[in-house]
């Protein structure tokens, strides 16, 4: 059962509105720390993240964060990442130069097509809402039942290229291109979407996560 919630603070990321959005879902109250102590303790971590991959793993590394959200990951209990956060928890990342990542999805962060499969300029970073295609609805976990077809708010310039087709869970279209959008590992899970500025349906994917998690 899912009793304790940790928002990482690692100074960046949309905090606030990450926690507002999960403790309606969720409807009880979360911490968000970077104290190690409150990583290892929490049931579920929530890993959020805006703006540069090299910048975020450094501030992990510089806080010392790293060995204990792997500690967290080892245990058994769940790592949701959203935005920039999902691509943490790649192999690397290409973002900017070549960047180690927590390696607890197998896979490299890369930038999304610059060329439409009718080789027409497409604008990047993509800014708007994502239709979700689940890859495969029978098989994926239960909290993304309902999320086929909805469109959640997205942001970004990179995506997440998985090693395995398995962990690839959904992704949108974007220039007749595929576009990672949910990654999934076991206890590991990352969203390229901000569930948390999603209206309703970021909403209920939130509470169905944490409800079908315990």
């Amino acid at each position: 059962m899912i009793r304790a919630i940790n928002v990482v603070d690692y100074g960046i990321g949309n905090l606030f509105s990450v926690r507002r959005a999960i403790e309606v879902a969720w409807g009880k109250n979360l911490t968000i720390s970077g104290e190690t102590k409150d990583i290892i303790s929490s049931d579920l971590l929530i890993l959020p993240g805006v703006g540069a991959f090299g910048n975020a793993i450094a501030e992990l590394h510089k806080k010392d964060l790293i060995h204990p959200i792997k500690q967290h990951a080892e245990k058994g209990k769940p790592i949701l990442g959203i935005c920039l956060g999902m691509q943490l928890l790649a192999t690397s990342s290409e973002e900017f130069g070549n960047n180690s990542g927590l390696n607890l999805i197998p896979g490299a962060v890369r930038q999304i097509p610059k060329l439409s499969n009718n080789h027409q300029p497409l604008r990047i970073p993509f800014i708007g809402w994502a239709k979700q295609e689940i890859n495969n609805q029978i098989h994926s976990p239960e909290f993304l039942k309902n999320i086929n077809n909805k469109e959640m708010y997205t942001i970004h310039s990179f995506e997440f290229k998985t090693t395995s087709s398995d962990h690839l869970l959904a992704n949108y279209k974007y220039g007749g291109h595929k576009i990672t959008s949910i990654v999934g590992n076991e206890n590991i899970t990352g969203v390229q979407f901000h569930p948390e500025k999603s209206g309703k349906f970021g909403l209920s994917f939130l509470n169905e996560y944490i409800s079908t998690i315990q």
